[in-house]
């Protein structure tokens, strides 16, 4: 006389951020019935964890002005399971672009799994003596994760010496007492 029945399906509790996931449900070799319709169902398993962080590694570096090219890491905790991208760009800071540094922007993309990408920005040389300048990068529209440090400060360290003045003296030099 029974008309209904019902099974567990276990799920899993990971913590890995990741996309809703499905399982398919299907009834197959009755005995004493035949099938009806519908004889499958589709499961989702909705992702409960959250979004990583993605920051840069440091807040904070310097270099000198004859470094070249400086690789700036930005790591992403804790690892997901998701394609995790995040635009980075010059936002600021007292040095100048093209005479100072070269601007740089772009988008980092971290695939499931990664925890860790560099983009390269590229220090000019110049001969002028200067105070110490800072160049100011920061990290912006992320998906598939949240902003934590979204801001790095590079000081770059000026490597050129004072400027000297000499003095010429031209004929007898005469001193009194």
């Amino acid at each position: 006389g029974e008309t209904e029945k019902t099974f567990a399906v276990t799920i899993a509790n990971d913590a890995l951020d990741e996309a809703d996931e499905t399982v398919n449900l299907a009834l197959s070799e009755p005995a004493n019935a035949t099938l009806g319709t519908p004889f499958g169902a589709e499961l989702t398993i909705t992702d409960d964890d959250n979004p990583p962080v993605v920051a840069f590694k440091v807040a904070a570096g310097e270099k000198g002005e004859k470094a070249g090219t400086v690789e700036i890491e930005v790591v992403l905790t804790p690892v997901s399971g998701q394609r995790v991208t995040v635009d980075y760009a010059v936002t600021g800071g007292t040095a100048e672009a093209g005479n100072d540094y070269s601007t740089v922007s772009g988008t980092l993309n971290f695939a499931p799994g990664a925890t860790s990408n560099t983009f390269q920005l590229t220090l000019l040389d110049d001969v002028q003596d200067e105070p110490d300048e800072t160049v100011i990068l920061t990290l912006s529209n992320p998906v598939n994760a949240t902003l934590g440090a979204k801001d790095f400060t590079l000081t770059i360290k000026d490597n050129d010496p004072p400027a000297s003045t000499d003095f010429k003296v031209y004929g007898p030099v005469i001193v009194k007492n």
